[in-house]
């Protein structure tokens, strides 16, 4: 009887370790009329697993592209502006938005600008960068960036994040 409960209580732990995933696919890119600026927007997608979910800005080129959007970026642009368009099933309301580069720098705080940033049905902009540099128009760096949302609790959720750059 002991090894059952042992054998329970390491199933339960593993079940409560269970963490979200977050898929994001590129799904438009519009170049503007200014030196390196574009408008990129990503569709991020939850899975059926409520919790802190991470995701990454793709770093491979869509079918009929020769470049990402981070091959892009990293060619020295600056973001100027990060933007939160909740989906058909937006998540849940006030989750928090953090970025950081694959070295672990932050580009968004979760506990600063991207603190309760993600609305369920209203569009937010405006959203400047707020990382370990304090730096508010981040810069490619030729590194992935890595997006993690926590406290949704809404399954199957999605929404787009926008991404605007310009040349320095």
């Amino acid at each position: 009887m002991k090894k059952f409960w042992l054998l329970f209580a390491l199933w339960l732990g593993m079940v409560g370790m269970a963490q979200a995933a977050m898929t994001c696919v590129e799904t438009s890119r519009i170049k503007g009329s200014l030196p390196g600026s574009w408008h990129f927007d990503i569709t991020c997608t939850f899975d059926a697993t409520p919790g802190t979910a991470v995701g990454a800005i793709p770093t491979t080129a869509p079918n009929g592209r020769s470049m990402s959007i981070m091959e892009i970026i990293n060619q020295g642009l600056i973001v100027y502006n990060f933007s939160i368009i909740p989906g058909a099933t937006g998540p849940t309301d006030n989750s928090d938005l953090q970025i950081a580069d694959s070295s672990g720098v932050i580009i968004i705080s979760a506990s600063g600008n991207g603190l309760d940033v993600i609305d369920n049905a209203t569009i937010t902009s405006q959203i400047m960068g707020d990382g370990q540099n304090s730096d508010r128009y981040p810069k490619g760096n030729g590194l992935a960036w890595i997006p993690t949302v926590t406290n949704n609790a809404v399954n199957n959720s999605s929404f787009i994040l926008g991404i605007d750059t310009l040349q320095p």
